[in-house]
């Protein structure tokens, strides 16, 4: 936390930069046809406030895809039928297209 306040880095900063992540996944995953990954499938309405720093996605085989993407080297969570994918103050828009380039080869 020091680190971040001698940054001048606040929380609101932080949310900025994951829902500007959030909206570069999706709109790259726009671009793919992919049966998990896309808006139908897609848990909750973006650029929701109360939103946590995930995106959820509902589909029958999320346990199947959460495995794939391990595999993979991607951390994800599987609860049930949906497939959460987190993203955070570490994150940058190279992690975003690198976890587009995984999905896209599942």
């Amino acid at each position: 936390m020091r680190l971040l306040d001698d940054l001048g880095v606040e929380v609101a900063d932080i949310h900025a930069h994951v829902i500007g992540l959030q909206e570069a996944f999706l709109d790259g995953l726009g671009r793919l046809d992919h049966p998990l990954f896309n808006a139908d499938n897609l848990v909750g309405t973006p650029g929701e406030a109360w939103r946590g720093h995930f995106l959820t996605f509902r589909h029958a085989d999320a346990a199947k895809v959460n495995e794939d993407l391990r595999h993979q080297g991607v951390t994800a969570d599987v609860r049930g039928e949906r497939l959460r994918l987190g993203f955070g103050a570490y994150h940058d828009l190279g992690d975003v297209r690198a976890l587009i380039r995984h999905i896209a080869a599942l």
